[in-house]
């Protein structure tokens, strides 16, 4: 039988509740695993149909209950026969005696049954019937004096007094307690927010000063409150206590806030194990982590060379190893943590997986496509490449997306999945051959010497700034139109960011060479065919090229 001291409120002490209360609130957070993993005895009996016998809020015993006599109905029975003896003043407490009639032992006082006590009780507390009846007979005595005890004058004027103290103590905590507020509010008023201010200007306004006083008033406040309803609530619970008409309700308060928090704390304990576990696990991974960091570290400074193994790849595959090694870390810790063997928490993780699955179709896709690209070695950080409509230098690559500076200064963010399905030029890896080569086209008529286009072209692209040279700059004869030749100038460039700018000298000077020869840029069109055929006859082809660069190229002299 469950040993259970009487409930006796002027014994206990206001300070220990306080601190009792203090200590339990942390734990809160482990409700769902106590609950999971311990079981108490009063939910041990509920399963067992058992129900306890109070009087004024004290537990005497606990009886078994039958189909026909629920424990409930029974422990009500035996609880009125015990006050109804308590109230009747003739009776004496030493006059109860143990019968033994078919089986059961029977608590009896005079020719009145107090307690029936049947072999099921005994199981339920693992005793002999005999044992717990010497028990049952102790308990019942005590609690029959101590209801007399308590309903005495003398007593009910104590506990009056008792009261009367509990209120003023209380209104004297409430006001010290407020004035204590008011106190910490003004020392940090007066010392905590200079310090706040410099905080504020030496983190360039990134922290804000009124979110930080509101941060620690908060704190404050929330303190207060706390501490206010720590008082409240012993202070009710006292007041229950003090008589006797209320204790039991004071009984049940106080298991009410304390049986969920004991129940919390005793799950920290039983998980400190798995706790230790987890930690040594946690130590192990970082370990590992930063082992593979510098490792791969080591190949991208090219201080460790594998074969076949671009150092670009490096910190994309820690990444890759990474997310596998927390992945395999995780499966390992499942089983250690608090509370996963709960039926909530295995609803939450599977909630969880469900919406992450559900939302993560573009994210994998980025991500694939992001790996894809980097081993594909596409590009890297640096090159100046196009991308669909974009054209500009490679700023950031990224597992989800890639970052391109363009020559406006804008920073465009192209997703990886985009990526992966487009046209990639990338004009920085030129191979073997350094340079990018440009090609402008231009048409002229048939009735200019192709030798003297081809010289002007060359001559106009030596003087452009910005070009290689080596290999000289050529010209390719396209296509033989309708009505004019056209001619592709080959040229190299050393900076492909700087395309446009070069491309503009080059057409300009293209322009002052063709004008300096007295040729146009201009391709005729015909509706009907010329009075004169349009070629270029020797006496025409020129002998001298105006030219102001050198090497200067050299045009065939005409024949005479």
């Amino acid at each position: 039988m469950t040993d259970h001291l009487p409930l006796r409120l002027p014994r206990r002490s206001f300070l220990l509740s306080l601190l009792l209360f203090g200590m339990v609130l942390p734990f809160a957070g482990w409700a769902q695993s106590g609950a999971a993993t311990h079981s108490d005895p009063g939910a041990e009996s509920a399963r067992l149909d058992t129900a306890p016998v109070r009087v004024d809020g004290q537990i005497l015993f606990h009886v078994r209950g039958i189909t026909a006599f629920p424990a409930d109905v029974r422990a009500a029975r035996i609880r009125r026969n015990i006050i109804n003896a308590a109230r009747d003043e003739s009776f004496d407490v030493s006059t109860i005696e143990t019968v033994k009639r078919d089986g059961h032992l029977i608590l009896r006082a005079g020719d009145v049954d107090l307690v029936t006590l049947v072999q099921a009780d005994s199981a339920t507390e693992q005793v002999p019937l005999e044992v717990l009846a010497r028990a049952a007979r102790e308990r019942v005595a005590k609690a029959i004096e101590q209801y007399r005890e308590d309903r005495t004058p003398d007593a009910l004027r104590m506990s009056a007094l008792y009261l009367a103290g509990l209120t003023l103590a209380l209104v004297a905590l409430v006001w010290v307690l407020g004035r204590l507020k008011r106190w910490l509010n003004k020392v940090m008023e007066r010392k905590i927010s200079a310090g706040i201010r410099e905080l504020e200007r030496k983190s360039k306004r990134l922290l804000n000063r009124q979110h930080l006083w509101g941060l620690f008033d908060g704190l404050l406040k929330g303190s207060y409150v706390l501490v206010l309803a720590v008082l409240v609530f012993t202070y009710i619970d006292s007041v229950l206590g003090v008589f006797p008409w209320t204790r039991g309700a004071a009984k049940w308060l106080l298991e009410m806030v304390t049986t969920p928090l004991l129940s919390m704390g005793r799950s920290v304990v039983a998980s400190l194990p798995d706790l230790f576990f987890l930690f040594i696990l946690f130590l192990v991974v970082r370990g590992v982590l930063r082992f593979l960091r510098l490792f791969f570290q080591a190949i991208g400074r090219k201080q460790i060379v594998l074969p076949n193994f671009d150092n670009d790849w490096a910190m994309p595959t820690y990444k890759l190893v990474r997310l596998m090694v927390i992945a395999f870390s995780l499966v390992i810790a499942y089983p250690y943590i608090p509370g996963s063997e709960s039926a909530a928490f295995k609803g939450v993780s599977l909630f969880l997986g469900v919406v992450v699955s559900l939302g993560s179709t573009s994210f994998i896709s980025n991500m694939i496509a992001g790996l894809s690209m980097t081993y594909r070695g596409a590009y890297r950080e640096g090159d100046w490449v196009r991308i669909g409509d974009e054209e500009g230098k490679v700023e950031e690559m990224r597992m989800m997306v890639m970052r391109l500076r363009t020559r406006k200064n804008e920073c465009v963010t192209i997703p990886n999945s985009v990526i992966l399905n487009a046209n990639v030029i990338n004009y920085s890896n030129s191979g073997d051959s350094p340079g990018v080569l440009l090609h402008p086209e231009i048409g002229i008529g048939y009735d200019t010497s192709w030798r003297m286009v081809e010289a002007m072209l060359v001559e106009a692209a030596y003087r452009t700034e910005g070009l290689r040279f080596d290999p000289a700059p050529f010209v390719n004869q396209k296509a033989l139109g309708d009505f004019a030749i056209t001619y592709e100038l080959n040229v190299l460039i050393d900076d492909p960011a700087t395309r446009p700018r070069v491309t503009t000298q080059l057409f300009q000077n293209i322009q002052d060479v063709f004008n300096e020869n007295d040729i146009q840029i201009m391709s005729p069109a015909y509706e009907t065919d010329p009075e004169t055929p349009k070629v270029v006859p020797k006496s025409a082809w020129p002998a001298k090229l105006v030219t102001t660069t050198s090497p200067k190229p050299e045009l065939e002299k005409p024949e005479s």
